[in-house]
């Protein structure tokens, strides 16, 4: 048991820009590389009051039965895949995060990669400091001509689907909630949007109910022309499914950020020329990560001392 006089114990197993200093009740443990050795992990949480974690390290049942003393478990994002909810509130333990805080950062992330699928900037910059001047040969397309699928239509679908409008962009979303789209928006069933989008862009959580929503039979229904963007998760997406589809020519063209396995290993998909992807930085703006910080360290403190935080994961 925790003697009332010591500084709660909160353990951080993966890697944070900036520690709070303003917390005097609380001890952080700060070990970036925990989430890489589970049996290490369950060591140090055995008398922890608090956990924080990112995206990487797998909160558990077998994990949460060596805890003795937790409160509370931190989630710095708004994923909470990585999370065993139930089990941690079986075991009497508060789950915190951040579900809006970087919102705004990766709905610009996406438009950022529209724009780069759109006007083939990537290649277009490799090839002239190359020393090339192949003008016409990066001829591009305009938002305006584009029809933009989003899938799912969450906080940063939404954040997105506003900036796509007021920029001109055609935007048709699956969803399903279709009731919660605004009428200027176009809501559609999956199999069409795939069919009508220049660009399906994915936005829903991880989990069972979307393991592999898009593979195969997902592939084959989109147009030859068409582009996948993926900032949800890499289990949203089968990977061999993908490989397939871009080898042969099915679709034009991936980008994502997020992949089945973090960090993943180097195989057949980076060989490609038509596959694009980036270490799940979409959410990394300096301000989405001081919103993050800031929003996870203080419930995780309000819990600590008894009060109600502000996020609170429910199921």
């Amino acid at each position: 048991m925790r003697s009332s006089n010591k500084p709660f114990r909160v353990i951080i197993s993966e890697k944070v820009s900036n520690l709070p200093e303003e917390y005097s009740d609380i001890s952080f443990i700060y070990q970036p590389d925990l989430w890489q050795c589970p049996e290490k992990l369950s060591q140090y949480i055995h008398d922890a009051d608090g956990l924080i974690v990112r995206n990487q390290t797998r909160v558990d049942a077998a994990l949460l039965s060596k805890a003795e003393n937790l409160q509370v478990i931190g989630r710095l994002g708004a994923g909470l895949d990585n999370i065993d909810i139930q089990s941690a509130h079986a075991a009497g333990v508060q789950v915190v995060y951040a579900p809006n805080a970087n919102t705004i950062s990766v709905a610009e992330y996406c438009l950022g990669q529209i724009f780069n699928i759109l006007r083939i900037f990537p290649k277009a910059m490799r090839s002239t400091s190359s020393g090339e001047w192949l003008r016409t040969q990066f001829t591009g397309r305009e938002l305006s001509e584009t029809v933009i699928g989003l899938v799912g239509f969450g906080k940063i679908a939404q954040a997105l689907a506003e900036r796509l409008q007021h920029l001109g962009g055609n935007v048709v979303i699956a969803t399903r909630s279709p009731k919660k789209v605004p009428e200027s928006f176009g809501t559609v069933l999956l199999d069409e949007l795939l069919k009508q989008a220049d660009i399906v862009s994915l936005h829903v959580s991880g989990g069972l109910k979307t393991l592999h929503l898009i593979g195969s039979l997902q592939f084959k229904a989109m147009k030859p022309t068409a582009w996948l963007l993926n900032t949800a998760r890499g289990s949203v997406v089968d990977e061999e499914a993908l490989y397939a589809a871009l080898f042969s020519g099915e679709i034009a063209g991936a980008v994502v950020d997020v992949r089945k396995n973090e960090p993943p290993a180097v195989g057949a998909l980076e060989a490609l020329p038509n596959f694009y992807a980036t270490p799940h930085i979409a959410a990394f703006t300096s301000a989405a990560q001081e919103r993050v910080n800031q929003l996870v360290f203080a419930d995780v403190a309000k819990v600590l001392r008894g009060c109600c935080p502000t996020s609170l994961a429910l199921s």
